[in-house]
């Protein structure tokens, strides 16, 4: 078996003019993946994760927003439209996971709760790697003034995550969890930035801030492929 790298499936390209929504079967056809391998989750933008370990996926999905596969089998993959979505896997191991960290995931540490949950199973934090993937950029999140208060009551160094423009304030997803993955014991020097953005990316990802209700989703998704 080998490991397939993290992988991010852009659908912007793919949306048919007359379609509003495409099926999981379709999802996993442009990615080129086998449904039948593939574990989702019922997103509900919580701090909870699923563990897989190949065969066929819990149907209908679990509510989480984590996807952690082990034993070398199968995927795991999350939808996001401006949510970040990020990888974490372990070279040293057979182990990765996919997740999906909006605000209200970031605010409750999901990132640094995943990481923990996969050191406990089969990695140590410093083994770990991470891709943050696709999801809105500090430049186009503007938030409510709200937050900042929520997530210093949560232990966030609000002065390095949010910042002040006329607008209002503005949320940083990406250095929101590149912090809880290091207090978590992961190596700044192996968290790797895609640089996407789905607000600004019109012509590679879609965005629920940019289109709306007629915005689609990005798969973003990791793991192996079984018949290799």
């Amino acid at each position: 078996m080998t490991l397939k790298a993290p992988s991010l499936a852009m659908m912007k390209q793919n949306r048919d003019s007359e379609c509003d929504k495409l099926s999981l079967a379709q999802y996993a056809g442009i990615a080129h993946i086998p449904q039948d391998n593939l574990q989702t989750v019922r997103q509900v933008h919580s701090d909870r994760s699923i563990i897989y370990a190949g065969g066929m996926p819990q149907a209908p999905p679990p509510e989480a927003d984590t996807v952690i596969v082990t034993g070398g089998r199968g995927y795991g993959g999350v939808f996001v439209a401006d949510c970040l979505a990020l990888l974490l896997f372990s070279p040293k191991g057979d182990i990765c996971a996919a997740v999906h960290a909006g605000w209200r995931g970031a605010l409750n540490h999901i990132a640094g709760k995943t990481a923990a949950t996969m050191c406990k199973l089969d990695t140590k934090a410093d083994e770990l790697a991470v891709v943050l993937a696709a999801g809105i950029g500090v430049e186009s999140y503007r938030v409510g003034e709200e937050l900042p208060p929520l997530f210093k009551e949560q232990g966030h160094d609000v002065d390095a995550i949010f910042a002040a423009r006329e607008d209002g304030w503005h949320l940083d997803l990406r250095q929101t969890v590149a912090q809880d993955l290091i207090a978590s014991g992961v190596s700044p020097s192996r968290i790797f930035d895609s640089g996407l953005c789905s607000y600004r990316d019109s012509s590679l990802l879609w965005s629920f801030r940019r289109e709306g209700k007629r915005s689609l989703r990005n798969l973003v998704f990791c793991g192996w492929d079984t018949n290799a």
